[in-house]
């Protein structure tokens, strides 16, 4: 047999081995974080790692500034629900909790090959300032994506805000 397809097959079966561990670790610790929701009327903090964002943070790697909502908490908390749900990038958006009264949102959003999750929350404060945090539930990087999909979503809410 020729050694690349050995090196195939071997490589192969390390990625479907992974894979399967991957599943595994999701379906033992895949229930909800114990790190999540409303504390103090604050959202949870985050451990500092260089994965999330947080507008609640003052660890760089994870800061990620709030931004103003108009009108009702209930009016705003429709509104990103409705933005998390038309978001073209991450079609796989679950509701886990939604809450008008207390203005808190929190999602999950899985990613289409590995099937990470990342939390996601949302928190309409007294101000009219929607604070959040968007983190994965495993690792300690994340490359960037959860800052990148808060900066769409920041800018779909403040785009329909506008319309408002």
């Amino acid at each position: 047999m020729k050694w690349y397809l050995i090196l195939i097959i071997v490589l192969g079966s390390l990625g479907i081995g992974f894979y399967v561990f991957l599943r595994i670790v999701d379906l033992i610790f895949g229930g909800k974080p114990t790190n999540l929701g409303l504390q103090s009327g604050k959202l949870s903090p985050m451990k500092k790692t260089p994965k999330g964002v947080n507008s609640y943070t003052d660890y760089e790697p994870q800061k990620m500034a709030a931004f103003p909502y108009k009108g009702t908490k209930e009016t705003a908390v429709k509104m990103m629900v409705n933005v998390l749900k038309n978001l073209k990038t991450s079609p796989r958006i679950t509701f886990y909790e939604i809450n008008l009264e207390k203005g808190y949102i929190w999602a999950r959003d899985i990613s289409l090959f590995m099937r990470w999750k990342d939390d996601i929350e949302f928190y309409f404060d007294d101000d009219h300032m929607v604070q959040f945090r968007s983190s994965p539930r495993y690792g300690t990087y994340d490359w960037g994506f959860n800052r990148k999909r808060m900066e769409l979503i920041r800018d779909e809410f403040l785009k329909q805000q506008s319309t408002y």
